[in-house]
């Protein structure tokens, strides 16, 4: 068994270390394309049930908030959602630096103090709103939120 299957894996060819996990099934959702899914579909038949669990993850997830169409593209799925989150002043002290680097999903080359009062960013610090969109996407499906202190 593969634990890291690289169908829809990102990452940044100049940078292997760079990653965003599984960050093009976003974009296939939106699109509504399949794709990668139907690779998923295809392994999972030839695996004849002998999987029982297909894990996505992608922290790009969270910084995209098209994200939510992953519930729509996965409907026929029992999905289980499990977020896991920092406190808001450790994400984005690490957030800001992986970008200031040339992170996975994006660059920045402001100041912390602009960055932090960008739109964007106000509204990656919202996780209340964040997760209760996703809640509200995943209606008749598992989801749990879990909260982790100090760095993550």
């Amino acid at each position: 068994m593969s634990t890291s299957p690289k169908s829809g894996y990102s990452g940044r060819k100049h940078a292997p270390h760079k990653q965003a996990g599984h960050a093009q099934f976003v974009p296939e959702a939106v699109q509504q394309k399949s794709r990668l899914k139907d690779h998923i579909d295809a392994t999972l038949a030839l695996a004849g049930g002998k999987i029982h669990t297909v894990i996505l993850s992608s922290e790009a997830y969270f910084l995209n908030p098209n994200a939510i169409e992953l519930a729509r593209h996965f409907s026929d799925y029992d999905v289980e959602m499990v977020t896991y989150l920092r406190r808001q002043d450790d994400w984005a002290n690490s957030q800001y630096a992986e970008f200031v680097a040339g992170g996975a999903v994006g660059r920045v080359a402001q100041p912390i103090e602009d960055w932090l009062k960008t739109h964007q960013t106000r509204s990656r610090l919202n996780y209340y709103g964040r997760m209760k969109l996703w809640e509200l996407s995943l209606i008749n499906q598992k989801y749990t939120s879990v909260f982790m202190t100090g760095n993550g």
